[in-house]
Parts: C-alpha cells; sequence; structure tokens
C-alpha cells in the first residue's frame, strides 16, 4: 500500500491488528501498532481492544494489563470490548476477583455489563480453583432480574460450566418470562 502511494489511516492498520489478533498472534498485532505509529497515526479504542483480543486469545494476562495500562496512559477511552478482552484473560485463568473488579471499573466509566462480559466472568467462576459455583449463580440471577442481560447461549455455557447441568436447568426454569434472545428459547425449549 505505502509502495503504491497509498497514505494508510487508522482503519487500515486496526484491520491488520484485527487479523492477526483473530489467530492470537500478539507480535504481528504489537508490531502492526508499532509500524502504525512511525506512521504517526494514532491508535483509537478499537485498535487497543483489537491487540487487547490477540493476548486474552493466548491467556497472556501480562500483555493483556500492560495493553490496557498503555490504552489508559494514551487517554483512550476503554470500550466495552476492550474491557471484555481483558476480563477475557483473566477467565482463562480462574482470576475472578480480578474479573469482578473490572466489572466495577467499567461500571465506574459509565458503561453496563453485556452478555460478553458476563459470560467471561461466568467463565472465570468455572475456571477458579476452587470452582466458584456460588458466585456464578449469584450473578446469572443477579443480572436475570435486573433486566440488563438477555440470556443466550454463551450465558448458558458459562453457567453451565460454572454450577453443572442440573443447576443450570433448574436456574434457566426459574428465569422464564426473562429477556431471552430467539436462540435461547429454542434451546430452553428442547432441554
Amino acid at each position: 500500500m505505502l509502495e503504491r502511494g497509498f497514505s494508510p489511516n487508522v482503519r487500515t492498520f486496526t484491520a491488520v491488528v484485527t487479523a492477526y489478533a483473530k489467530v492470537g498472534d500478539i507480535d504481528g498485532a504489537a508490531c502492526t501498532m508499532l509500524a502504525m505509529q512511525s506512521c504517526g497515526i494514532t491508535a483509537d479504542t478499537v485498535t487497543y481492544s483489537s491487540l487487547l483480543d490477540a493476548c486474552a486469545k493466548k491467556g497472556d494476562i501480562e500483555c493483556a494489563q500492560k495493553i490496557f495500562a498503555l490504552m489508559q496512559q494514551q487517554n483512550v477511552q476503554p470500550n466495552i470490548v476492550s474491557y471484555t478482552s481483558l476480563a477475557r484473560a483473566f477467565a482463562k485463568k480462574g482470576m475472578w476477583h480480578e474479573v469482578e473488579l473490572l466489572g466495577s471499573s467499567l461500571e465506574q466509566d459509565g458503561l453496563f455489563v453485556n452478555d460478553f462480559f458476563l459470560y467471561a466472568l461466568l467463565l472465570a467462576y468455572a475456571h477458579a480453583m476452587p470452582k466458584q459455583a456460588a458466585r456464578a449463580e449469584a450473578t446469572f440471577v443477579r443480572f436475570v432480574q435486573s433486566g440488563q442481560i438477555r440470556i443466550n447461549k454463551h450465558i448458558i455455557s458459562g453457567l453451565h460450566r460454572a454450577v453443572g447441568h442440573t443447576r443450570t436447568k433448574q436456574l434457566l426454569r426459574k428465569a422464564e418470562g426473562c429477556q431471552c434472545t430467539p436462540e435461547f428459547v429454542s434451546l430452553h425449549r428442547s432441554s
């Protein structure tokens, strides 16, 4: 692109960072960000979130924390995707307390927990040693009762991993009448 005289912009570089992130190539994503900076282009929230995603895919907590801190140092406001990507890195290691703290931080930033973040939190409870089934159940019930979350297959999967099949079915029966995605309704009817 550069050889042909085209000037890349933040979207161009972000697309490349995102491509590396999708395959979990942290080095490729980081090198692209460095190239971006050398061209005088400032990374935005989407760019940083893509790099965070690469770290999360690899389960590289240290990298994710550094990227998140750098993002904040550069006065780039994290969005729900940024927080969720960092949460996923912690979740893979069962670091539920850190994910809960992130949930508090994102709410302090004026954001709301969405189904992807809740899924990461449920996975953190499931991967914890020991498993945090009671916390997972209480969190699921709280979000369902608040009407803030629509139950979907990902949330069901995270809940299942944290509390087991039987308890998940019981909790889903109690949640009837809640906001549910169409896929949840069909999944629930077939179980």
